[in-house]
């Protein structure tokens, strides 16, 4: 037997949203679960044509501290993944990219997200950032060469995103 939905109902709505969904289980029983509702993301390693690697750093309110992460954001309704990359790439960190290559598509487990992730190279600065009202992010140049150590380092304890930039070098090191 397959899980068979029984149902579903919106929980809670705010910033974000909670849909509480039903299912029949393979065993026969129920359960609910708890799926956040929110945007398909692009999630970008940034790679300049000095070999740097474009972070940024911003505070997020659930761990209460900084993070560094690649720069992301929400595809908009309609829009091509590839071109909110672009675009997420330039308003964040200010850069174009002369190639941008999707890595991978993964579809969050418990949300209707999926994150789009890209590999961009040839960066070049063109414009200052372009924050949103509530962005409030700094760029940090991680020089390619360290990345790898960074991302498995098991004390650095502040990193998001850690798989688009682990796909990003494991696509490099098939280009060479």
């Amino acid at each position: 037997m397959d899980w068979k939905k029984q149902g579903e109902s919106l929980a809670y709505q705010s910033f974000r949203s909670i849909i509480k969904k039903r299912f029949l289980l393979p065993n026969g029983k129920t359960n609910e679960y708890d799926i956040l509702d929110d945007q398909t993301f692009a999630s970008i390693v940034p790679i300049t044509t000095d070999n740097e690697v474009l972070m940024v750093e911003e505070y997020r309110p659930g761990p209460e501290r900084k993070l560094l992460a690649f720069p992301a954001g929400y595809i908009n309704k309609d829009e091509p993944p590839a071109e909110a990359a672009r675009r997420e790439l330039l308003e964040e960190t200010g850069y174009a990219a002369a190639n941008i290559e999707l890595l991978k598509e993964v579809p969050g487990p418990y949300s209707h997200i999926v994150k789009h992730s890209f590999l961009a190279t040839g960066c070049k600065k063109v414009a200052e950032q372009a924050l949103e009202e509530f962005e409030f992010t700094s760029i940090r140049k991680v020089p390619l060469s360290e990345l790898q150590a960074l991302l498995t380092d098991s004390t650095t304890t502040n990193i998001v995103n850690i798989d688009c930039g682990l796909l990003a070098l494991i696509r490099l090191s098939t280009k060479s």
